[in-house]
Formats: C-alpha cells, sequence, structure tokens
C-alpha cells in the first residue's frame, strides 16, 4: 500500500487543477478560502434562532450551486404535516399528542 503525506496530496491536486481543501476538522469548513470564495457556503437559521452557514453540496446543476433547501426545524415544527402525510387523522395526531405529553399541544 502506497502512502502519501499531505503536503505530497496537496502538491498533486495543485498540479492537476483538482480542488482540494486541507481540512482536518468540521469546523475548519468555516474559515475555508475556496468556500469562501465561491460561495461554498450557505445561511441558515439553527432552530434556536441563532444564524449560521453550512457547506454547500460541491456540485452545479445548469451552472449554479444548489442552495439551501430549508433550515433545520424546531423540535416538533412539522409533526402534523408528517403525520397528515402518513395519513393519519387530525384526532388521531391529538391522541398521539395527549400520550406523549399528558396535553394537546399546538405544534404545527
Amino acid at each position: 500500500m502506497v502512502r502519501y503525506s499531505a503536503s505530497e496530496l496537496n502538491a498533486v491536486f495543485e498540479k492537476n487543477g483538482l480542488p482540494f481543501a486541507p481540512i482536518t476538522k468540521p469546523e475548519d469548513l468555516f474559515n475555508d478560502p475556496h468556500l469562501l470564495a465561491t460561495g461554498g457556503l450557505g445561511a441558515i437559521n439553527l432552530p434556536d434562532g441563532r444564524a449560521t452557514h453550512a457547506p454547500l453540496l460541491p456540485i452545479t446543476l445548469s451552472g449554479g450551486r444548489l442552495g439551501i433547501r430549508l433550515s433545520p426545524p424546531r423540535t416538533g415544527q412539522h409533526t402534523n404535516a408528517i403525520l397528515t402525510g402518513l395519513d393519519y387523522a387530525s384526532e388521531q395526531i391529538l391522541a398521539m399528542k395527549y400520550a406523549r405529553w399528558g396535553k394537546a399541544t399546538a405544534v404545527e
């Protein structure tokens, strides 16, 4: 098995014009010059309301990057829509909420 150092791989990628980034931890993505220069980070809102960024998929369709479709949902945000899509009746959904929390809650 042949092994290469990170610097050897970097040289090969540079020589051949292959995009790469020396990312060793996920949080390194937020400061990556290539992602910052190419719009490779998309804005999202976390469930607690904080704004941040997330890496976009490294592909393009029709010449453009795929953007953020949805931010992560708050707990229970889509419960009714999901359960309705699974053919649960409103009464069944309400009964499940009551059984879980001991009372009916207005969850969207």
